[in-house]
């Protein structure tokens, strides 16, 4: 976690009993004194900017990876204009704020650990990168990098593993794709593993022209080439002659090159084309999606897997991503903008189906679907109801006065950890309300003690409620007022179980500056911090973690 104090901060490690310092509380790995004012943590490093205006990197158990005092003059600009992990061993520096800087280049360094601390951090090479932005520059396997973005082209170098007799200026050659004048003109490209970019060039021509495909609207060219870094060689690729693959991620690239991290759903080595076209005799491109491995073979497309065929489904109710799916204990899913509800097994086997709503996005835990929902009345806020696993909506049913049956909407519906959760819905005065729902869909109208659920709902100074999967932060007058004459709350943690003698985790007994927390990468691994006031007036926090 990160920590902040007197304006700097520090990161402390969760159940470590390590002192890493003179001074230091329990598993805190980075001194105060050290005047760190921003800091980034990514694949096992943690980059900091300092309070004299340098960047340096240290490891998770405190050691320099890059000294400071290699670089100067970032104290006006924000840490990743200056500093960035490009791989677990590669760091890149903008030439601004690097001592040994070179305009138009961006440092390259690998982290190191031996040596005196001032030496830590060696400058390998500089790479061609003439707009001096560090959003342009990725590595890969620790050993390459690309630098896609710069007007005059874009670049793709294998870097050295040691500095040697000096520090290299490398600006690619064969790898090296220079900007074209050629109308329309677009190019990409993707790390695709063992030091093997692909580059896809396309650009617009009459429809006189030898062209490529027709896609409904223009008329193209396309070609594709494979930079081989460690040997800097550009060869033509020519497989897959009648496929097209663009907007193309894998786990190299996390969410770079897509709206989410294909790792989470893909094989390692293998990559998803999330616009692809297949190109008939008559040159017309038709849309699919496409699932590669690393040596470009098709694994699966959109049109051919999942029963959409065997459905014999029109294209156009094929959804974007209906080819991108997530588990939850066996049952698969498509979580973004589904063409339907629908429930797969581990085969792609369609198992149950629900085409009532248009769907934004879906999730599943603890066997119930909650799902994101157009409005089917036409109201332009989010709507979200419950379906079980044969798709059959669930959420609680009303009659209106002309014997109508309705469904109750929600405005929020947080995942279910036991049989009940916590949702949002105006109630008869239209009011935002919480109610307790059950995996039936019905509400809880009263707890087993009578009363009514969240009615101790801790809320935050903008009166949200305050609430995590499977739990909830409740408030109990602690007897006292203020100065002011107000009353004085203690805080403590429920859980969605209905009997009131079962549902405290953590009693009424902190106070306010009390933090309900759950990163949104992992929102089921729930953390509270309570604030204690020693009787000197200092504060100290205790971390509290819910199983």
């Amino acid at each position: 976690f990160v920590v902040a104090k007197d304006g700097f901060l520090s990161i402390v490690k969760c159940g470590d009993d390590r002192v890493y310092f003179d001074g230091g509380m329990k598993g805190m790995i980075l001194p105060q004194s050290l005047g760190i004012t921003a800091l980034r943590v990514k694949k096992g490093i943690i980059i900091c900017k300092f309070n004299n205006g340098s960047v340096g990197a240290f490891d998770f158990f405190g050691k320099t990876l890059l000294s400071q005092t290699k670089t100067k003059g970032a104290g006006g600009v924000k840490i990743d204009k200056a500093i960035k992990v490009l791989d677990s061993g590669l760091l890149g520096v903008t030439a601004t704020y690097d001592k040994d800087g070179k305009s138009g280049y961006t440092s390259i360094y690998r982290p190191t650990t031996s040596g005196e601390l001032k030496s830590r951090g060696e400058l390998v090479c500089r790479v061609k990168n003439e707009s001096n932005d560090l959003s342009y520059v990725l590595g890969f396997d620790n050993a390459y990098v690309s630098v896609i973005g710069n007007s005059a082209g874009e670049y793709m170098f294998a870097v050295p593993s040691h500095t040697g007799s000096e520090v290299q200026n490398l600006a690619a050659t064969n790898g090296f794709i220079e900007t074209s004048d050629q109308e329309n003109y677009y190019v990409e490209i993707t790390y695709i593993g063992k030091g093997r970019f692909l580059v896809h060039e396309d650009w617009t021509v009459a429809s006189t022209d030898n062209y490529s495909y027709y896609d409904g609207n223009n008329y193209y060219v396309f070609k594709r080439k494979i930079f081989d870094a460690k040997s800097n060689t550009l060869s033509d690729y020519t497989g897959n002659s009648d496929k097209v693959f663009l907007s193309l991620s894998n786990s190299y690239y996390s969410t770079e090159k897509g709206t989410f991290d294909v790792s989470t759903y893909l094989k390692p080595g293998y990559m998803f084309a999330a616009y692809g076209l297949f190109i008939g005799s008559d040159k017309v491109g038709n849309y699919d999606q496409y699932i590669l491995d690393e040596n470009l073979n098709i694994v699966m497309s959109l049109t051919g897997n999942f029963d959409v065929v065997e459905r014999k489904e029109s294209r156009s109710s094929v959804s974007v991503f209906d080819l991108i799916m997530t588990a939850s204990d066996g049952n698969y899913y498509v979580p973004y903008l589904p063409s339907k509800i629908a429930v797969y097994n581990s085969k792609g086997e369609l198992q149950a189906e629900n085409k009532t709503y248009t769907i934004k996005s879906q999730n599943i835990a603890n066997g119930v679907i909650i799902a994101c929902i157009v409005d089917p009345d036409g109201g332009e806020d989010e709507l979200y109801t419950m379906f079980n696993l044969n798709c059959q909506e669930v959420t609680e049913a009303y009659t209106l006065e002309n014997g109508e049956s309705k469904r109750l909407k929600y405005n929020q519906i947080a995942a279910f950890r036991g049989y009940y959760t916590i949702a949002k819905r105006p109630n008869e005065s239209g009011k935002a309300t919480y109610y307790l729902v059950g995996k039936d869909g019905f509400e809880v109208e009263t707890m087993t003690d009578g009363s009514v659920p969240f009615a101790d709902i801790a809320t935050t100074s903008g009166n949200s409620a305050i609430f995590k999967i499977g739990c909830y932060m409740f408030k109990a007058d602690s007897g006292q007022k203020d100065a002011e004459g107000k009353t004085i709350y203690n805080y403590g943690i429920k859980n969605f179980n209905v009997n009131s003698e079962k549902n405290v985790i953590i009693p009424a007994t902190m106070s306010s500056g009390c933090v309900l927390y759950a990163p949104s990468s992992s929102p089921t691994d729930v953390f509270v911090f309570e604030k204690i006031e020693s009787t000197d007036g200092s504060f100290t926090y205790a971390v509290h973690r819910l199983i």
